[in-house]
């Protein structure tokens, strides 16, 4: 059973097309963003210390990584309580506690503090099985490789906030990428978040995009975000 589950949790049915710190510098160097924050750091050659932009702020509690380099090292939810109601990046990138509850504060959080024209991404989105999505990280004092339920918060983003316009780029575990604007929802049919549904559905539910397609995702967005100014200040 053990052998399965570790060959479960390696697997990943094709190669990346992008790392998600690829995404990321590609994003901030289209729109000359020069403000940058991530939550949930770990080890900053993952993500953090790969990512180019002018100013860069790392939030982590020290939890898997004794070497913590982030100029935050607390909790998300302590992060955001601490710090200024007006403090406000370009883009945010939430790659914390796996956890839907966690994440879904995370990402209001993330908008609350987000310039206006700005970006959120978040990793592991789309988990290739079902036992990369699993609750827990640790499994019999081992942390196997996890994406958790991050994708059950984006899920409950795609059918609930039509003032979003979102993406999931089909690479690297799943990178969403979100931004205000506009979007058709998702169907609402997924009622008890089962991953097996989503697997069937998983383009629709999560607007799954190739790495070809993100530049015409993203110039979608510009549309979308300059009608949603429009119909805000008018």
């Amino acid at each position: 059973m053990k052998e399965i589950e570790h060959a479960l949790s390696t697997h990943w049915e094709q190669p990346w097309c992008m790392d998600r710190w690829e995404i990321i510098n590609h994003i901030i160097k289209r729109y000359g963003f020069e403000s940058y924050l991530e939550i949930g750091v770990s080890n900053p050659r993952w993500c953090f210390n790969m990512v180019s932009c002018r100013d860069k702020d790392g939030v982590d509690p020290g939890y898997e990584f004794d070497n913590n380099v982030a100029n935050y090292k607390m909790t998300s939810d302590e992060f955001f309580d601490s710090i200024p109601k007006d403090k406000k990046w370009d883009v945010i990138f939430i790659d914390g506690l796996h956890l839907a509850q966690q994440v879904i504060k995370d990402v209001y959080n993330a908008l609350d503090h987000l310039n206006e024209g700005g970006f959120i991404l978040m990793h592991d989105c789309n988990p290739p099985n079902v036992w990369r999505q699993r609750e827990n990280y640790s499994i019999d004092g081992y942390n196997y490789p996890w994406n958790g339920t991050t994708w059950k918060a984006y899920y409950q983003l795609r059918i609930t906030r039509s003032d979003l316009s979102m993406c999931v780029v089909d690479t690297d575990y799943g990178v969403g990428i979100l931004r205000n604007g506009s979007q058709t929802l998702a169907p609402a049919d997924n009622e008890f978040y089962d991953f097996n549904i989503l697997q069937q559905n998983k383009t629709e539910y999560l607007n799954l995009i190739s790495c070809d397609e993100l530049d015409s995702f993203l110039d979608t967005t510009n549309t979308n975000l300059d009608k949603n100014l429009t119909s805000t200040f008018g």
